[in-house]
């Protein structure tokens, strides 16, 4: 006997498993991370508060998410599913599924068995079925699309998209936005459009990328070279081997990640990330910096063109740096140095030390106690926050040209960018007045800020000028 009338199952507030009937079924999970599964029939599922997991089953079903993080699965059938808010992921299955992933970063992953083309910007998803029948599904409020295993067309809309081919020979148009293009196995076709964009390699085997040729190439397990295509890409995300990533005439980021790479940043101001491995970074042309990403104190020195660090086997690794300008540490107890040309040194976390060398360096202790040598020329010493610790400064002098750089935002306490007013700056060993910020002790060359000169709040430490050097408010800078 048909079932005609709906069933209605209501969950608690806390954490429900609800199964349907094989008919018409009202499956509501209200509170807590539910399970609601449809079954046979024409059902409605609404997840409501928490990260629910809605199954749809046969049948054209309606499946409503409501808050939280929610996973919903159209599965058989024309399957309407609304994310609501919080970050969704919507799987349609088969048939012609109605997406709207509400408010959030919502993804659509395509479960159908056929390529399909799928466009933001217009807000729709088609595919053919084995009938030769062009199926049409909606997609609104979507911001990431997941392919099939097949030869797909994703694109994006204005904003910051992701889009995933996965397997099959699939074209990734990223349209407006800061988009970040994943392609996966075959030979894909990446046009990052307007923005900023991203690609992240997702083959098995080693890429050469390079960027000005606007293409990347890997050797597959057949032997065959594999060409994809890179257009209006910034930005490239390598493999875990040995990746070869190249960059062209912009400002680029270049993502080592694991493997023993190689980055030539090519012309503009660009980031090298290395990762884990030796890894070799030129710069190129224009002021270029590397971060350091590995799990082990650095010694980097860029007069020698090299850094090195101890493994975990405790082995010491040698990695090659040319052509670069600016350092950033791994977050230990790193030693970055410069050289002739005007550097930009980074410490990070940890106990670092930082030698500007020749030129007019910027170097940036962050947190920890860090110890800072400017070297010749006029040095900047940049200190982000009053609690990062007490940096040593080793050099200071204001007669080259050497300044404290204060920032504005890490610091407040009414500070006004320029040069530091003289009403709060003071010798000696505390604040005099209620405007005191800076507080420098001649005889001690400690230097303290204090939010509130003579308030309840204590005066912090922020550096430590070795030689005792003469100090004024103009040799202060609010950036």
């Amino acid at each position: 006997m048909t079932q005609n009338s709906p069933i209605t199952i209501i969950g608690t507030v806390g954490d429900d498993i609800l199964a349907g009937t094989p008919g018409i079924d009202i499956l509501m999970g209200l509170g807590g991370n539910d399970v609601l599964e449809g079954g046979e029939g024409h059902d409605f599922l609404s997840g409501d508060a928490g990260n629910d997991t809605l199954r749809g089953g046969e049948g054209y079903d309606y499946l409503m998410g409501g808050e939280g993080e929610d996973y919903l699965y159209g599965e058989e059938g024309n399957d309407l599913l609304l994310g609501g808010s919080g970050n969704d992921r919507l799987y349609g299955g088969s048939g012609a599924d109605f997406f709207d992933g509400g408010e959030g970063i919502d993804t659509v992953y395509f479960q159908e068995n056929f390529a399909i083309t799928a466009d933001l910007t217009q807000g729709q998803a088609t595919y053919v079925n084995e009938a030769g029948v062009t199926v049409v599904e909606t997609l609104l409020n979507v911001e990431r699309l997941v392919g099939t295993a097949f030869d797909d067309q994703l694109t994006g809309n204005e904003v910051g998209n992701h889009l995933h081919g996965g397997e099959g020979n699939d074209v990734l148009n990223g349209g407006g936005g800061n988009d970040a293009l994943l392609g996966g196995a075959g030979v894909d076709s990446f046009d990052g459009g307007e923005g900023i964009d991203i690609v992240y390699f997702q083959e098995n085997f080693a890429i050469t990328a390079d960027l000005s040729q606007g293409q990347a190439i890997y050797i597959n397990q057949a032997g065959e070279a594999v060409v994809e295509t890179l257009v209006n890409v910034e930005r490239l995300y390598a493999t875990n081997l040995n990746d070869h990533l190249i960059g062209d005439a912009a400002s680029n980021r270049l993502y080592g990640v694991g493997g023993n790479d190689f980055l030539y940043g090519g012309a503009g101001n660009d980031a090298l990330y290395g990762g884990t491995g030796v890894d070799f970074f030129d710069g190129g042309e224009g002021r270029d910096i590397v971060y350091f990403s590995e799990s082990f104190a650095i010694t980097a020195d860029l007069s020698q063109g090299y850094a090195t660090y101890t493994n975990g086997a405790g082995v010491a690794v040698v990695e090659t740096l040319l052509n670069v300008e600016r350092l950033y540490g791994a977050g230990l107890d790193d030693q970055l140095t410069g050289d002739g040309a005007n550097n930009d040194l980074y410490g990070g976390a940890g106990n670092d030390t930082l030698v500007g060398g020749a030129g007019n360096d910027l170097l940036v202790g962050d947190a920890g106690n860090d110890l800072l040598v400017g070297g010749a020329g006029a040095d900047t010493f940049h200190f982000r926050f009053p609690n990062d610790g007490i940096d040593t400064i080793t050099d200071f002098d204001a007669s080259q040209g050497d300044i404290i750089q204060i920032s504005d935002s890490g610091f407040g306490a009414g500070l006004s960018v320029g040069v530091l007013d003289s009403e709060q700056f003071i010798l000696g060993s505390a604040a005099g007045d209620a405007g005191d910020r800076f507080i420098y002790n001649n005889v001690t060359g400690a230097l303290f800020f204090d939010a509130d000169g003579t308030g309840s709040l204590a005066q912090v430490q922020i550096a430590q000028l070795s030689t005792n050097p003469v100090l004024s408010n103009s040799d202060i800078v609010i950036v």
